[in-house]
């Protein structure tokens, strides 16, 4: 029987973090909409040369579950002290720098193997220039909205911000948080009356970088604001 669910999950089998995963996808509000891959190292288990044998499973079971489950997107979680990290690692010495290496080049594997964009959360400012170079969204969660140091740090990276509302914040408190964002080093105007699904700059706009605001309701009833990264300069 063919059902339509949320997502793939891809997650490591070490025995410490499965209630962490199960909590964590529990506050996501996936728990039975998901299908779910667990694997030694998660995303470096399925890219690193070391489980070169592992690789095709994994994918035989990605398109299993877009096919069965109709997923569209696959959520990765891998963590610190890893045991594939540490396999992967070799012979050197096991830094956390060089754990954190390892963990970032597996990302970039698998976004340009499967070819979709990468969305991470991200939890403290720190998070933001790691990861930055590595996905295509970087998500703030909800309980985080009014954070500032992690709105600045995420604005600064130019990539595409989707902040999560709280449920603690009224629909029109986010013109707050939009605007944390936006005072980031720049000045930004809105463009009034301009809410069509395309735009063509006019002479005024000449010499400036243009970018996309979008407030949304997604299908769990929870306000997105999604605010894309500036455009090259119009000439």
């Amino acid at each position: 029987m063919k059902s339509k669910f949320k997502a793939m999950v891809l997650s490591c089998m070490d025995p410490r973090f499965q209630h962490l995963v199960h909590n964590h996808l529990k506050k996501k509000k996936l728990t039975g909409k998901y299908s779910a891959f667990t694997i030694a190292g998660a995303a470096v288990g399925v890219t690193h040369n070391k489980f070169k044998k592992w690789h095709k499973t994994f994918y035989d079971n990605l398109g299993t579950s877009i096919q069965l489950h109709k997923i569209e997107k696959l959520i990765v979680i891998n963590h610190k002290d890893c045991g594939a990290a540490k396999i992967a690692n070799g012979k050197k010495e096991f830094t956390p720098v060089n754990e954190k290496k390892i963990h970032k080049e597996s990302f970039s594997k698998i976004k340009k193997q499967i070819n979709v964009p990468i969305l991470t959360d991200i939890h403290n400012s720190e998070q933001c220039s790691i990861v930055a170079n590595h996905v295509d969204v970087l998500q703030i969660p909800a309980f985080l909205c009014r954070q500032t140091d992690l709105l600045v740090a995420a604005a600064k990276t130019n990539k595409v911000i989707n902040v999560k509302k709280g449920q603690f914040l009224a629909p029109w408190d986010m013109s707050n948080v939009v605007k944390k964002i936006s005072d980031t080093g720049n000045n930004w105007k809105n463009i009034s009356k301009e809410v069509s699904q395309s735009f063509t700059p006019r002479e005024i706009h000449v010499g400036k970088k243009l970018r996309v605001v979008i407030s949304y309701v997604d299908g769990q009833g929870n306000l997105e604001t999604l605010i894309s990264p500036p455009s090259s300069t119009v000439k």
